[in-house]
């Protein structure tokens, strides 16, 4: 349990003060401190799998695509009353992207990110982990839903022209992917599923960005003739980059990583406590700030 001695780092007449949560915990707040301001990122999803081989000439391509995860969602609660001295924090984990046991035809879709909880007076507030990309050798596949969409992803077996997207933003959703064939018929899938609401730090407008999706690896159709689908980049906000096919891991809060085998971000609690309803304005946070 931590407990820090608030007056000797900030002085008695400290107005607000502002915690970084980025593990899980319980930590104990003086009494003075009567309402607070919550924000919570759930975990990033991650990243799947497909074969490294490339079917119709042995070599070390992938074969196959795999979708862009979703970012963790966010939540934001304003002015709880301050009833116990207790915050109880659990941190959402990135998910870990699966890994193929050998170099064989095998794909993966991606893992969830976990959940971020933060317990004030007994009352939980929830913001949930980022779906897992989706793998395909054969089609198109969506991106992984959550705070910002994943990117969705398109191989193509035949001749064409084929796309994927890019990962999602600020609570949008990710980019479409898709086909068209030699006649000009199109076959498209629409991007995952974003929260449809700012990912911003407690949805202030000048608030930092985080829980972007990741976005769509690139990849080779089945045969030789078949395009290759170039890899997107992550959403802003911590998505992981597709650019390069593989290991492209978020790189921020809640961020949802890459088509393969990128990792999702971990989730973070920022409590803002107050003194009393009565809110303070234009507060510099940069320097009423802890990090735990």
């Amino acid at each position: 349990m931590a407990h820090i001695r608030l007056k000797r780092h900030y002085g008695s007449t400290q107005k607000a003060l502002q915690i970084i949560f980025t593990s899980t915990q319980t930590y104990t707040i003086d009494s003075k401190w009567k309402s607070a301001d919550v924000f919570l990122v759930g975990g990033g999803g991650s990243g799947g799998y497909v074969a490294t081989i490339n079917y119709s000439s042995g070599g070390g391509d992938p074969w196959g695509v795999v979708s862009g995860a979703g970012g963790g969602h966010t939540k934001t609660e304003r002015n709880i009353s301050i009833t116990s001295n207790n915050i109880e924090v659990t941190i959402g984990a990135g998910a870990t992207a699966p890994i193929s046991p050998s170099g064989n035809v095998d794909e993966r879709d991606g893992n969830n990110g976990s959940n971020t909880i933060c317990n004030i007076n007994g009352v939980e507030i929830k913001a949930t982990g980022g779906s897992g990309g989706y793998a395909t050798k054969s089609g198109r596949e969506s991106g992984g839903g959550g705070g910002s969409g994943g990117g969705a992803a398109s191989v193509n077996n035949a001749q064409g022209t084929v796309w994927s997207g890019s990962g999602g933003s600020n609570g949008g959703n990710g980019g479409e992917a898709g086909f068209e064939n030699s006649s000009g018929t199109r076959y498209t899938v629409a991007g995952g599923t974003g929260q449809g609401t700012t990912t911003r730090v407690f949805e202030e407008d000048t608030g930092t960005l985080y829980a972007g999706g990741g976005g769509a690896s690139k990849g080779y159709g089945r045969y030789s003739y078949s395009s290759e689908t170039d890899g997107k980049t992550g959403g802003n906000g911590g998505g992981g980059d597709g650019r390069d096919g593989k290991n492209h891991h978020a790189t921020a809060y809640g961020g949802g990583g890459a088509g393969i085998a990128g990792n999702g971000y971990q989730g973070v609690v920022m409590v803002r406590l107050y003194k009393n309803s009565d809110r303070p304005t234009n507060i510099d946070w940069s320097k009423c700030t802890i990090t735990l």
